[in-house]
């Protein structure tokens, strides 16, 4: 979301979270493997053999490679589609993983913002919304560069002035 938020004109707005929120993913990632998985290999080297530490270490390097691909791919196919009745949350490339939210049942949208994401300039919209059976629910919008301009223009579409 690098451009100011579009005026409704009848076509869909189509907003990317920002790129950096998969630097972000990675981050996390890197903190995971350094925490967890280094210090786990080196109480290994104790107790197993060297092939075995081999064989341990390759696996743990292919699911780290594999947790890479999967950061990217879910990255790069998440999108927020705010057409004129509904705000879409589109995730991967069929329509097995999006969330439909009618403007009538959100609720309330809510600028999330933690510590390591805000060192990046980047932010999370909660929504939260009621569902079909009357539920409710949350959905968060993660990698927002403008929340500000986000949540306002979701609040304009529900109807509701952004307070």
């Amino acid at each position: 979301m690098n451009a100011d938020i579009p005026a409704t004109d009848g076509t869909p707005d189509i907003i990317r979270p920002s790129s950096r929120l998969r630097i972000l993913y990675n981050v996390y990632l890197l903190v995971v493997v350094w925490c967890l998985v280094v210090p786990g290999l080196l109480i290994l080297i104790t107790f197993v053999d060297p092939v075995t530490r081999i064989v341990i270490s390759v696996v743990v390097l292919v699911l780290a490679l594999i947790a890479i691909m999967v950061i990217r791919r879910s990255c790069d196919s998440l999108v927020y589609v705010l057409d004129e009745n509904a705000l879409e949350v589109r995730r991967g490339a069929g329509k097995g993983r999006w969330v439909s939210i009618p403007y009538a049942g959100i609720s309330s949208v809510v600028i999330t913002r933690r510590r390591l994401p805000s060192y990046f300039g980047i932010a999370s919209v909660r929504i939260t919304y009621t569902t079909n059976p009357g539920e409710s629910a949350t959905v968060n919008l993660n990698g927002i560069e403008d929340p500000e301009g986000l949540r306002s223009l979701i609040l304009g579409r529900t109807g509701e002035k952004p307070g």
